[in-house]
């Protein structure tokens, strides 16, 4: 629906990727021309109940919450992995679109399904990825075929080592939706941000793009969310300032103006002795404590820096999960 909008903004600037959002496994009955859906509910019903996904009553699995009106489809079935590439090509070629969004590409099935449903057809945590491998193969050798961007929203990859690098290694970028917040706080994600930050390094190395998002909503849970993309960024990664509302909110507080004048990285980051996260910059540095613990104060080697509302400083203590530009 945003589709006017795109031969506008190629206009004013050549170098924009713009994608269309599309959802990979879900048909919406709220969706009858499949805009943002691989393929139509009504026709699904008609023509292809076999793509639905069942759970073990064998009755179609709707998704609770928000998301009613959502049906999970199967995303390893080899037709309608097909159908959602055909779709897709035909929508971003027709309204001149760079690429696709695929929203929604979940590392485990458990996490979306109601209380009480299982799925026969992907029983274990391998079954389901390997299905959602499959269509991921499919749908990047597709859309690459043709000539457009594919990028991917991976969801809770961290659960299986390695998963981040075998799914962002087909396509031109990923997203990581809960980078330092997945909504419950900063805290929530401390077991996996060192997997997270791992994560972006490589898809950095890899010349992979990195979408990052926080769903937090203040100043020092947003500095702590762009200084940590920092310590890995090389010009590849961007955190997204819609942290509460993807349509109706956007936010900016100083450490990004602070962020975007700190020059090239002058060298990588290096974890001190006291657990911080250290890179320097060729104007200033970034600092990030990941930890659930307060770190004492510290010198910043002989600089004096100012910035995240601190000025001319050469010491510094750091809160529980927070970051310094």
């Amino acid at each position: 629906t945003n589709s006017a909008e795109v031969a506008a903004l190629h206009a004013a600037n050549p170098k924009l990727i713009i994608l269309m959002y599309q959802h990979p496994w879900v048909s919406r009955s709220t969706d009858p021309n499949a805009l943002t859906a691989c393929t139509s509910y009504q026709g699904d019903l008609a023509n292809h109940p076999d793509w639905f996904l069942r759970d073990q009553n064998g009755n179609p699995i709707e998704l609770p919450g928000a998301s009613r009106d959502d049906y999970l489809m199967d995303v390893g079935n080899l037709a309608y992995q097909q159908a959602c590439a055909a779709n897709a090509i035909k929508l971003a070629k027709q309204y001149g679109f760079d690429g696709v969004f695929f929203d929604g590409i979940e590392a485990t099935l458990r996490l979306e399904l109601p209380k009480g449903i299982s799925v026969p057809e992907y029983p274990t945590l391998t079954s389901w990825q390997t299905a959602m491998s499959s269509l991921l193969s499919s749908l990047a050798g597709g859309l690459h075929a043709q000539g457009l961007k594919v990028f991917g929203n991976l969801c809770g990859t961290t659960v299986t080592s390695g998963l981040w690098q075998q799914w962002s290694a087909l396509l031109d970028g990923s997203m990581e939706e809960s980078w330092t917040d997945g909504g419950l706080g900063t805290a929530q994600q401390i077991p996996d941000w060192s997997k997270k930050l791992a994560n972006v390094a490589w898809s950095e190395a890899n010349d992979k793009y990195t979408l990052l998002h926080s769903y937090n909503g203040t100043q020092a849970g947003n500095t702590f969310g762009v200084a940590s993309m920092l310590l890995a960024s090389n010009g590849y990664a961007s955190y997204s300032t819609s942290n509460r509302n993807y349509t109706s909110y956007e936010m900016s507080y100083p450490e990004y103006g602070t962020a975007q004048a700190l020059g090239a990285p002058a060298g990588p980051y290096v974890r001190l002795a006291n657990g911080v996260y250290e890179r320097p910059y060729s104007n200033g540095i970034v600092l990030v404590n990941p930890t659930a613990k307060t770190v004492p104060a510290f010198s910043l080697g002989g600089g004096i820096y100012s910035g995240s509302n601190l000025s001319n400083v050469g010491s510094v203590s750091m809160a529980p999960t927070t970051g310094l530009i």
